[in-house]
């Protein structure tokens, strides 16, 4: 639609290294990754239970001199923050873009979807369109169902609500609306 093609990207923001999150890297030959050096090392040494998650490919898909390995919140630039976000995974990072409508939370899966965010709906949209009940729980954050640390998820996104305020807004990563 913009013209671009995968060769005039000059940066790939990596979140975590799960699959669904960190295939066709080899595409952006001239990117440059950005990447919590914590997220790499478990991807390279996951916990059984995870193993499943960090496919070979995803690591090895990443050559060394692409990969800028962070070990801290980041400015990439006026606008883009990278915001480590621990919880979900072990090097998880969010993104913070800021927006003339204030600043938009890219989160990864620190919430999948908006019951995530608001626990207490009792319903919500699913990937066909259609309206499904979920059981309404308390408090203002649900973690997601899969989480190598609950106790992380809940700081993760405490400390991004702090950073974005009120009149920022977060983006759930696989809400059907999203």
């Amino acid at each position: 639609e913009f013209g671009l093609v995968p060769e005039d990207v000059d940066y790939v923001i990596l979140t975590h290294l799960h699959y669904d999150h960190a295939s066709n890297n080899e595409l952006f030959s001239n990117a440059e990754f950005l990447l919590q050096r914590a997220e790499f090392e478990t991807a390279r040494d996951p916990l059984p239970i995870f193993e499943s998650t960090y496919p070979e490919f995803t690591t090895n898909s990443i050559e060394d001199e692409q990969l800028t390995l962070l070990e801290c919140d980041y400015r990439l630039r006026g606008g883009i923050e990278l915001l480590q976000s621990p919880g979900h995974s072990a090097g998880m990072q969010s993104v913070i873009v800021e927006t003339s409508e204030g600043p938009h939370a890219l989160v990864a899966d620190l919430a999948y979807c908006e019951h995530n965010l608001r626990p207490d709906i009792e319903s919500m949209i699913d990937a066909h369109g259609e309206r499904i009940e979920v059981t309404p729980m308390g408090g203002e954050y649900l973690p997601p169902g899969t989480h190598l640390n609950v106790t992380d998820c809940y700081d993760s996104i405490e400390r991004i609500r702090r950073r974005i305020g009120e009149n920022g807004e977060i983006i759930p990563s696989h809400d059907p609306q999203t």
